[in-house]
């Protein structure tokens, strides 16, 4: 009797040990496959974009301090990091040439648009394609915008951007309200613009008040600030209720406030929703600075674009 209550609690507990072994086992696996899971959905690369909107995503906070606040108050909630071998389709679309000075030479040309080791070019090319192909236009320049897939309004836009010394080139970036609202009612914000072969950037703002009324110093709608010519440069747009704050590399370089006017359009950035756009320009209106195309290509290169709010 002792005998076989001796074997049946000894076959008790080799169960018991096998069954808390596969219990461990079970745990363990479902952690290393969870793990997997993890690296996979953070470090997919396909040729494709997976950044996340999620303002949680990366933990990625503001390159600097803005305004009075630090920059742990800021939450991501959007970004663009241009990894893959093309910019992301859900977020950008390529801007269509118009007749406009600065859209007057764009083309979807593959050849104006590269994505290589984590940002994208935007060039300024000859046009060798022919006036079938690419129109009667001497020139082709790429550019990408938001338009109608990403918004933003208040909070912090920064990009990390480098430009090239060339004449005649106007890289830009800047906003558009997405709205229905015709231009200049609705607004445009120059978050920098390089003309031709300045050694500062502009930075502006643009309503029905400051072209139409024409009233450009009450208050001042441009500024300037210099800018670390042949490298990279972050700049930054602060969107307020009643103020526009620029930042290059970390500091306070203009701003745009609203004013006690009877003039209502003095400051529409607050009353819509704005999209991006970032494309390299050749020539400013009538003013022809190219005066060596042969030395095209030229181009902007953006590492990332990164969008904050409270």
């Amino acid at each position: 009797m002792r005998k076989i209550s001796f074997l049946f609690l000894l076959g008790s507990f080799t169960l018991f040990i096998y069954s808390c072994q596969k219990e461990q086992g079970c745990t363990c696996q479902e952690k290393q496959s969870s793990s997997t899971e993890e690296k996979n959905s953070k470090g997919k690369s396909d040729g494709t974009h997976h950044n996340s909107s999620d303002e949680k995503n990366d933990g990625i906070r503001p390159a600097y301090s803005y305004s009075l606040n630090q920059s742990s108050t800021w939450k991501m909630k959007w970004h663009d990091e241009f990894e893959g071998n093309q910019f992301n389709q859900q977020y950008w679309t390529k801007i269509p040439r118009g007749h406009s000075p600065w859209n007057k030479y764009m083309s979807f040309n593959k050849n104006c648009y590269e994505v290589s080791n984590g940002t994208i070019k935007l060039k300024g090319i000859v046009n060798t394609y022919g006036e079938k192909a690419e129109g009667k236009v001497p020139y082709l320049t790429g550019g990408i915008w938001t338009k109608n897939k990403i918004d933003f309004a208040e909070g912090i836009i920064e990009i990390r951007f480098k430009v090239e010394d060339f004449e005649g080139a106007w890289p830009a970036l800047w906003l558009l309200n997405n709205d229905s609202a015709p231009w200049p009612d609705g607004g445009e914000i120059d978050i920098m613009e390089r003309f031709n072969l300045e050694d500062y950037l502009t930075l502006s703002a643009h309503s029905d008040y400051t072209y139409n009324l024409g009233i450009e110093n009450s208050p001042r709608n441009t500024g300037v600030s210099p800018f670390k010519r042949g490298e990279f440069n972050i700049v930054a747009l602060e969107i307020q209720k009643d103020l526009l704050i620029w930042w290059v590399n970390g500091e306070r370089k203009f701003e745009y406030p609203r004013v006690d006017t009877k003039h209502k359009t003095q400051f529409p950035f607050n009353d819509h929703r704005y999209f991006l756009l970032m494309d390299m320009q050749l020539e400013n209106g009538s003013v022809k600075w190219l005066k060596n195309p042969e030395k095209l290509p030229t181009q902007m290169e953006i590492d990332w674009v990164r969008y904050f709010i409270k």
